[in-house]
């Protein structure tokens, strides 16, 4: 966050860290990124990486709506 912004949060990291977003299109992927990043190139990690694309869509569409013009 700039510095020129106030916060009501302590900027700590065990604040940050437990802080979950509310937004109902943030998808819990951290273990599909993981398995993402050992596999090697082939048709199971471009699957992957197919399926993590449609889980974070939705939350794209958010965020370019929100910038939009």
């Amino acid at each position: 966050m700039p510095s020129n912004v106030a916060s009501t949060r302590p900027h700590t990291p065990t604040a940050r860290a437990t802080s979950r977003h509310p937004h109902d299109d943030a998808p819990d992927t951290a273990a599909l990124f993981a398995r993402l990043a050992a596999l090697a190139d082939g048709p199971e990690r471009e699957a992957l990486r197919e399926e993590l694309v449609a889980a974070w869509l939705p939350m794209a569409h958010r965020l370019a709506g929100r910038f939009r013009d």
